[in-house]
């Protein structure tokens, strides 16, 4: 441009990188806090791993088979993100506790157990999964945020981030019990 300002066009590929790359570093400050409180590991948990940590790999082998789980009517498959936090495409699942909740009446808040787990993708057609993410409502882990326990994970289960994650709680804070895509 010769009037002497800079004009920058940026590609909606190039913004998703960008968005990409800021969650990816927001996670990873905030996974830096879950490591803290390790614990003896006597009790088999591997040396060095927090409390969190430890909690987030039970939590992965909760979560196995969650793509054969629910999925809400208005959310089924591979739909765009809202955002695209999570990848530019995304897909929820949750256990058989949202289901009911979602079913019955007069519940404004999710029951102890509640799992949710979302898939990010880069596409429509749902590959390559970019990553895991799981929220689990767990009594007295947090009652300052609904007792929420967050989990973000690489595909093969590699923990990225895990417990009180602010992050997390600062995007879901304005869904109805930390639940973003659909009230009930």
């Amino acid at each position: 441009c010769l009037t002497g300002h800079a004009h920058v066009s940026l590609t909606s590929e190039f913004r998703l990188f960008l968005r990409s790359l800021l969650c990816f570093l927001l996670l990873s400050c905030a996974s830096m806090d879950s490591s803290k409180g390790a614990f003896d590991t006597a009790d088999g948990a591997e040396a060095g791993m927090g409390m969190d940590d430890e909690q987030a790999n039970m939590l992965w082998d909760e979560i196995s088979g969650y793509t054969a789980w629910t999925q809400h009517e208005q959310w089924e498959g591979v739909v765009s993100s809202d955002d695209g936090t999570h990848g530019a495409y995304v897909q929820i699942w949750f256990n058989e506790p949202v289901e009911q909740t979602f079913a019955g009446e007069g519940m404004d808040t999710m029951p102890d157990g509640a799992i949710l787990v979302k898939e990010g993708y880069d596409d429509a057609a749902g590959t390559p999964v970019n990553g895991v993410t799981a929220m689990k409502k767990i009594p007295g882990f947090s009652p300052e945020n609904g007792d929420w326990f967050w989990a973000s994970y690489e595909p093969d289960g590699t923990i990225n981030s895990s417990g009180s994650v602010a992050f997390c709680i600062g995007c879901h804070s304005v869904g109805q019990d930390a639940v973003r895509f659909v009230s009930w």
